[in-house]
């Protein structure tokens, strides 16, 4: 028996919850170190097609040499040019990063509270080796820490460990995605 889509019972307040992630934001480009927030490049959600003039002033008073990514250029050609991915919202974005191998930082309001129990503990595994960071505060201090040395930071063994890890179960890549996709559609007809 397939049960229906529950209704929305919950209410909340959008407004408030994107000051609150707006605050955050502000918090961790203000924890940055001043050599690495004055390279800070924020590409906004592909669905805000623009911020309004009073949250853009805030943000270039967090770091005077803030920069806005060029909404014209796609992920990838903005990715090419970055040493490290930082995502403020949980998003595909994060597991191709991940899944490309891309050094990747991200945190979010709310924790893991969004996520169903199955996925919690994969998320988990980012936290612990310090991919997934629960506060702005924390994540600015992971960056802080590694900036001076992004690439050994990402290719120790306990963060390739846990990418892996999760990868395998949520960013999977194939060097032959037809043949496996054949071989799971016939284990599952």
């Amino acid at each position: 028996m397939l049960n229906h889509l529950p209704r929305r019972e919950l209410t909340w307040d959008v407004y408030a919850e994107h000051e609150l992630h707006f605050n955050e934001l502000i918090q961790f480009i203000t924890a940055c170190e001043n050599d690495f927030a004055s390279i800070i490049r924020i590409r906004l959600h592909p669905g805000h097609k623009q911020i309004t003039f009073h949250e853009r002033e805030k943000l270039l008073l967090a770091s005077r040499n803030l920069l806005f990514d060029d909404e014209k250029k796609s992920f990838h050609e903005s990715l090419s040019k970055s040493r490290l991915a930082v995502f403020s919202y949980d998003s595909t974005g994060i597991l191709e990063t991940l899944a490309l191998n891309i050094p990747t930082l991200a945190f979010w309001q709310n924790g893991l509270s969004h996520l169903n129990e199955s996925a919690k503990h994969q998320y988990e595994i980012l936290v612990r080796a310090g991919i997934f960071n629960l506060s702005p505060i924390s994540i600015a201090q992971t960056i802080n820490t590694v900036s001076h040395d992004v690439e050994s930071w990402w290719n120790q063994k306990s963060i390739q460990d846990a990418r892996e890890q999760f990868c395998e179960n949520y960013a999977r890549t194939s060097k032959k995605p037809i043949r496996d996709l054949r071989k799971i559609l016939k284990g599952n007809i």
